[in-house]
């Protein structure tokens, strides 16, 4: 006779009581004939977690969540209902080759014990293979790390794998149902799934190997594959690194979500051992809910191309639903020829951790998508972005977080469309007060300078001669200036040092975009002209003025007439040159 989930659930109630079970997980007081705890699914402070030991069963009047026993372990570790199911069995001592149990539950056990054998072989390949190791001693990930995360290496010839597979009772059909050998449609041969490739095992989060990434070490189209999902490996229900990484992810209360395995090890190769990632571009509830166990605000940090950017506005949509108080995400935005394992190779830790500080929040991600680099302030537009407000609130389950997420977008709608009116009525044109008010602040011009000679070329252009005859006080904004000035006048692409230092420079690029978008991009090309000469004649005057005045003094200390007459003139081209600009000022 074969156990049913009534069996093993009736084996439980016979052996314990509910109550002293979950005490193990919840501090319990007895109220009455039932136990009650602030419930562990949500935050409360009043409890609403009720336990039934007569029944068997747990309620929380706060969310709803309720069941038995393997309910709870379900939610409470994020297992599946099967993995639930299996832990209640190896409390109450049912062996796992018990005859009696569920054929899920041998299947499952039977996969279990196959791929850690698979992943032993590929690892020991790995270790004997001087090519394999070479390539990733190229992408940085040296020994200790290929020991970490046991990568391996599944090999042309397999036969040596296939023998070890079948002398433990496993036969070719068993690799097929698993996805590790795939049968030729034409004929009767066998080719590995994984052949060819670096291999990295996927554990679930009960530290058991349920499947396998490959990437190919040839000419292969596909640079990436997969397990196909099967009774133990399901994309959703897993997260690569998560094992490797747990301790330091819990230590640290932080959690970057990446694409792939080699964005993973890349990050941790410098020290970063707190990233985690999907097994694609999407990422679940299940996931999801498993991160919030220990970081409140997970970071998202996929590829800086297209694909990476909407596979992110995505998530930002998705998540929506499952938003809990307290609980959120942010996304890390990369330039676009980077994904996290380049990025961390080719610039700095600490300007890595600059992007990572600079990471958005959920609601301004959405916000910014809801806006989607619109200028547009008619009523029509104005009623349609209403209608996405109101669209992307109604995904939200939470109604506290619905309500809240509807007031703060309505109240960036409002300073959104008040600024662009003002704007375009004249009535502002540049918020000087940090850059331009203060015409000693000479830093914050140049800054502004550069700011134009990245994103308005043309009018740099235009006025390059006043340009190039500029000296910046501070050394570093000299060579920017220096630099972006050859990008403008040379041939970009040849000029390959100008290229590779803005490339190195990306923070400081993000933070002069930034300038733009907040004090000039608005205006029309006849005010962004004035504002530029005005720039200049920030930078221009205050130097004249001085050298005017050393001027002064040595006419005044002259001896020699001959000199006297000399340094006249010079004082007189210098006045005529600053009245001139005066004039020009705004």
């Amino acid at each position: 006779m074969k156990h049913s989930v009534d069996d093993i659930l009736l084996q439980f109630n016979n052996k314990i009581r509910l109550s002293d079970f979950l005490s193990k997980y919840i501090s319990l007081k007895q109220k009455g004939n039932e136990f009650v705890a602030c419930c562990p699914f949500h935050n409360e402070k009043t409890p609403s977690f009720s336990v039934n030991d007569s029944k068997s069963l747990f309620y929380c009047f706060g969310c709803g969540a309720g069941g038995n026993v393997i309910n709870f372990i379900e939610k409470q570790k994020n297992y599946s209902f099967v993995e639930a199911l299996n832990y209640i069995c190896d409390y109450l001592g049912i062996k796992k080759n018990d005859k009696h149990l569920d054929e899920s539950f041998k299947k499952r056990n039977f996969y279990l014990r196959m791929s850690k054998i698979v992943n032993e072989i590929y690892f020991e390949n790995l270790l004997k293979s001087q090519n394999a190791q070479k390539y990733l001693f190229g992408r940085g990930i040296n020994l200790e790390l290929i020991k970490k995360f046991k990568l391996g290496l599944c090999l042309k010839d397999n036969s040596v794998l296939e023998k070890n597979l079948n002398s433990k009772g496993f036969t070719n059909q068993d690799l097929i149902d698993f996805g590790l050998i795939i049968k030729s449609s034409k004929t009767d041969n066998y080719f590995h799934r994984f052949q060819n490739r670096i291999t990295f095992p996927i554990s679930d989060f009960r530290n058991n190997i349920v499947g396998f990434g490959g990437r190919t070490l040839i000419n292969s189209k596909i640079k990436y594959i997969n397990s196909p999902e099967n009774e133990i490996f399901k994309k959703n229900n897993n997260l690569y690194g998560f094992v490797q990484n747990f301790d330091d992810i819990k230590k640290t209360n932080s959690v970057i979500i990446t694409e792939g395995y080699i964005d993973v090890i890349s990050l941790n190769s410098k020290g970063l051992n707190y990233s985690v990632a999907t097994l694609g571009t999407a990422l679940s509830e299940t996931q999801l809910n498993k991160l919030w166990q220990y970081v409140d605000t997970p970071i998202i940090c996929f590829d800086g191309d297209e694909a990476g950017k909407s596979a992110m506005q995505k998530i930002s949509v998705k998540v929506l639903k499952y938003l809990k108080p307290g609980k959120s995400l942010k996304f890390m935005s990369l330039p676009n020829s980077y994904d996290p394992d380049t990025f961390i190779q080719n610039n700095s830790l600490e300007e890595f951790t600059n992007y990572k500080n600079s990471a958005i929040n959920l609601s301004d991600f959405v916000w910014n998508n809801i806006l989607d680099n619109q200028q547009n302030t008619t009523p029509e537009y104005s009623a349609l972005i209403d209608e996405k407000i109101k669209n992307i609130t109604k995904e939200i389950n939470n109604k506290l977080i619905s309500n809240e997420y509807s007031k703060y977008l309505r109240e960036k709608k409002s300073n959104h469309f008040w600024n662009k009116r003002k704007i375009q009525n004249n009535k502002i044109y540049v918020n000087r007060s940090s850059y331009l008010k203060n015409k000693k602040n000479m830093e914050a011009n140049e800054i502004l300078l550069l700011s134009f000679l990245v994103f308005e070329t043309e009018i740099c252009l235009e006025f390059i001669e006043e340009i190039v005859d500029l000296k910046f006080n501070s050394e570093n904004l000299e060579t920017f200036r220096q630099t972006l000035i050859e990008s403008l006048t040379l041939d970009y692409e040849s000029n390959k040092n100008s290229k590779n230092f803005l490339l190195k420079n990306e923070v400081f690029m993000c933070e002069l975009e930034k300038l733009r978008k907040n004090h000039y991009q608005e205006l029309t090309s006849e005010k962004k002209k004035l504002l530029f000469r005005d720039i200049i004649t920030n930078l221009k005057l205050p130097r004249l003025l001085e050298e005017r005045e050393k001027i002064r003094n040595k006419i005044v200390n002259v001896k020699k007439n001959s000199e006297t007459e000399k340094f006249i003139k010079a004082y007189e081209k210098l006045t005529n040159e600053i009245k001139l600009i005066k004039s020009k000022e705004i």
